[in-house]
């Protein structure tokens, strides 16, 4: 499926599929891990919606900026690529790898495992036990509910205990 110069929604449906953007700001919905996204660099700001009915891992392609777990699937594990990525789990256990760039990674719901990597990033836990590991960079941690671990990669570690939501 061939995106055009727009702002396309683009779903292959069932099945294994091949979905090509253009130059607008694209949404790519895919089903299985089997399908594929082509972005051309520098067109637009791009997201991947995943509904899988399978768990796995996801690593966003060249020139995609955003990924967004919508459904309850079993766990997934979003892995961003070197733009300044926005990863969004959802209720089950997931683990969101930011890896390079300013990137903001939100577990929603669930016990999740957040990995800013390299750069300023905003990392933020949501419901659940989660462990939020920043990088390198300037990086904004917040466990919210739940027995968090904040923890930066120079292994200095910090658990948040009765902390107010939301701060």
């Amino acid at each position: 499926m061939i995106g055009n110069a727009g702002n396309d929604t683009l779903d292959g449906g069932q099945g294994t599929d091949s979905l090509v953007g253009g130059a607008g700001d694209d949404v790519y919905r895919l089903d299985v891990l089997g399908d594929t996204v082509s972005e051309a660099a520098s067109a637009g700001t791009d997201r991947v919606e995943l509904a899988l009915s399978a768990g796995g891992t996801y690593t966003l392609t060249a020139n995609v900026e955003h990924a967004t777990i919508v459904n309850a699937t079993p766990s997934v594990h979003l892995v961003g690529n070197a733009e300044n990525n926005a990863l969004t789990g959802n209720a089950t256990a997931n683990n969101l790898s930011g890896l390079v760039g300013d990137d903001t990674l939100d577990g929603a719901a669930g016990d999740d495992s957040l990995d800013g990597g390299v750069g300023n990033d905003s990392l933020v836990g949501g419901l659940g036990n989660d462990t939020l590991i920043g990088g390198t960079g300037n990086d904004t941690l917040q466990g919210n509910e739940g027995n968090d671990l904040l923890s930066r990669r120079q292994r200095r570690r910090r658990r948040d205990r009765s902390v107010r939501p939301g701060t």
